[in-house]
């Protein structure tokens, strides 16, 4: 008698309970995480914004880029440059490549960017020692996935007070990926 005192009352409850609980999950959906998820394409352009003023104020890559390497990629030097941006501290789907002025790769690091044979290009910008960034696909797997691309030539004054003189370039993507949102 008494076990049946407890659960009749919590068999009646629980529709109404269960109601309550669905109703403020989807309230949470809408009104938060759905907020987050339409946004996310503007605040990934933003993090990519910040990430390139951060890797603007690092005094030493020009000297990352300086010196070829023969053909051996490392890691080692994106990886610095990657880890004190917006890129690494937002856990970004992301990737970092410095070339040598001859259009050599010298380091790369990737976040959840694969490494695809006949993927790396000597960039070539446009601008002079200014940042390009544009859209672009890449092939995933089977499908194709939206990138932000940004890249931009590294300068350092030239000695003979001409000017500013190529060292190196710098080539930042960012993948427009739904897996970063923080829920």
């Amino acid at each position: 008698a008494l076990f049946l005192a407890f659960l009749v009352p919590a068999l009646l409850l629980y529709p109404s309970v269960n109601f309550f609980a669905r109703r403020a999950t989807e309230r949470l959906i809408t009104t938060r995480f759905a907020f987050e998820a339409q946004q996310h394409p503007q605040t990934i352009q933003n993090r990519m914004a910040e990430a390139r003023e951060e890797i603007d104020a690092i005094p030493i890559l020009p000297g990352l880029v300086s010196e070829p390497t023969g053909g051996t990629v490392t890691a080692d030097s994106a990886f610095l440059v990657w880890s004190q941006t917006m890129l690494a501290r937002a856990r970004l789907t992301s990737s970092i490549e410095l070339y040598h002025r001859s259009g050599e790769l010298l380091s790369r690091f990737a976040l959840n960017l694969p490494e695809y044979t006949g993927a790396f290009q000597k960039p070539t910008p446009t601008l002079p020692c200014q940042w390009e960034v544009f859209g672009e696909g890449a092939p995933f797997g089977t499908e194709e996935r939206s990138l932000l691309h940004a890249e931009r030539n590294i300068c350092v004054e030239a000695g003979n007070g001409s000017g500013q003189e190529i060292v190196g370039t710098i080539v930042v993507h960012v993948a427009f990926d739904y897996r970063t949102l923080p829920f």
